[in-house]
C-alpha cells in the first residue's frame, strides 16, 4: 500500500479518535437562569383564537385556479388583531 494513503488514514484515524474523546468527555457549564417567572396562559383566549384562524380556509395548491386569495388576506388580517404584539 501506499505509503501517502497509510499516513493520511493514520492522521484521519488521530483525528476521529480527539473528536470521539472530548465528545465523551464533553461537560456543559452550569448557567445559573435565576427564577423565571410563572407563564400564565389563557386557555380559553387562546381555544377561541385558534378556533377562529382554523375557520380561514387557507389551502394552497399548485394550481392557483384552486386558491381562494380572500381566504388568505383574511387571514393575513385575523393576525395583528389576535396578536398585536
Amino acid at each position: 500500500m501506499d505509503p501517502h494513503i497509510i499516513a493520511l488514514l493514520a492522521i484521519i484515524a488521530v483525528f476521529l479518535a480527539v473528536i470521539i474523546i472530548r465528545a465523551l468527555i464533553f461537560v456543559p457549564k452550569k448557567r445559573d437562569l435565576g427564577k423565571v417567572a410563572p407563564i400564565f396562559v389563557n386557555s380559553e383566549k387562546a381555544a377561541n383564537d385558534l378556533s377562529e384562524m382554523i375557520r380561514c380556509a387557507t389551502v394552497s395548491s399548485t394550481d392557483k385556479s384552486l386558491e381562494d386569495e380572500r381566504e388568505f388576506e383574511k387571514f393575513e388580517a385575523l393576525l395583528p388583531r389576535l396578536f398585536p404584539n
